[in-house]
């Protein structure tokens, strides 16, 4: 069950990062429908695979630190891979990789931050149900 949510959690952000580089960064940019449609199936593939890679953090010999580390780098690596075939960057352009792995840090701080506040809001919950029950119980 897990896996299924941050497989459908990856899938929403990926297409929601996509639209809005697409919209904000490239608002002139004159883009076809085909092109269109290559870039939201890379980015449909992308988030769910990346959102895979987040099983990382059920790892509970590894330290936050650890597993954050590792699925930075595992993300970095697929995004890497996507934009060679999404032709994101320009291979003997640093700059260009630069932009892209400036924009992958960016997504994923802001989806780290997202995901963190879902969790908190998740953990209240059920503290405040356990105390709930623990009343009852009293």
């Amino acid at each position: 069950m897990k896996a299924i949510r941050f497989i459908l959690l990856g899938f929403l952000f990926s297409l929601s990062a996509t639209y809005t580089i697409l919209a904000v960064f490239a608002p002139d940019e004159v883009i076809t429908t085909d092109e269109l449609f290559r870039q939201y199936v890379i980015a449909a593939i992308l988030g769910p695979f990346i959102g895979l890679g987040s099983l990382i953090f059920y790892v509970e010999r590894l330290t936050l630190f650890w597993q954050l580390f590792m699925h930075y780098l595992f993300a970095t690596f697929a995004v890497i891979v996507a934009g060679a075939i999404g032709n994101w960057y320009d291979e003997g352009n640093l700059l260009s990789i630069g932009r892209v792995l400036l924009f992958q840090l960016i997504i994923y701080v802001v989806v780290w931050v997202i995901l963190n506040i879902i969790l908190q809001r998740d953990v209240k919950a059920i503290n405040e149900d356990l105390k709930r029950r623990r009343e009852k119980l009293a």
